[in-house]
């Protein structure tokens, strides 16, 4: 789930980072990673790196197991725990963690992280942990859902 481009942009518009752009200067990336986790894994901290002025819009998580019978099978978030932090000692965006992904994401991912925008300065990350607490080896994708600035986009 995304929050709404129309009203993030009124809202961040305003702020001083952002008063010489238009709303048109920005375009949707989806920025992600994947963590191949095995029974018990936990990631070492990855920073998902974003261009400058980025502008996150929603953080989406799946996770699968393939099957003995080589059948990928989508799993709900309970089995793995996360942790999202600013870098350099910023500050947490999940504060307290790891957490379940379930209890921020919802079982499914059907909850609404981040419930308000989060904005990445300059070149800026985001610190990502995934711990696997399943009895099987496990792929989580995550995906940040963000406004980037088409003048400094890759």
């Amino acid at each position: 789930m995304m929050l709404n481009w129309d009203s993030v942009w009124n809202r961040v518009s305003r702020l001083e980072i952002f008063r010489n752009f238009k709303q048109n200067d920005f375009r949707y990336s989806g920025i992600g990673k994947t963590f191949s986790l095995s029974t018990g894994q936990t990631s070492a901290e990855t920073p998902i790196d974003f261009p400058a002025l980025s502008i996150v819009l929603g953080i989406a998580l799946g996770v699968s197991v393939v099957g003995q019978d080589g059948i990928t099978l989508c799993r709900d978030l309970s089995m793995c725990r996360i942790t999202l932090a600013y870098p350099g000692g910023q500050g947490n965006i999940i504060t307290n963690g790891p957490i379940n992904a379930a209890a921020i994401f919802g079982p499914t991912g059907q909850l609404g992280m981040p419930p308000a925008e989060i904005i990445v300065g300059s070149n800026g990350t985001i610190n990502t942990t995934i711990a696997n607490l399943s009895t099987s080896s496990l792929t989580a994708d995550i995906c940040f859902h963000a406004m980037i600035c088409k003048l400094n986009a890759a």
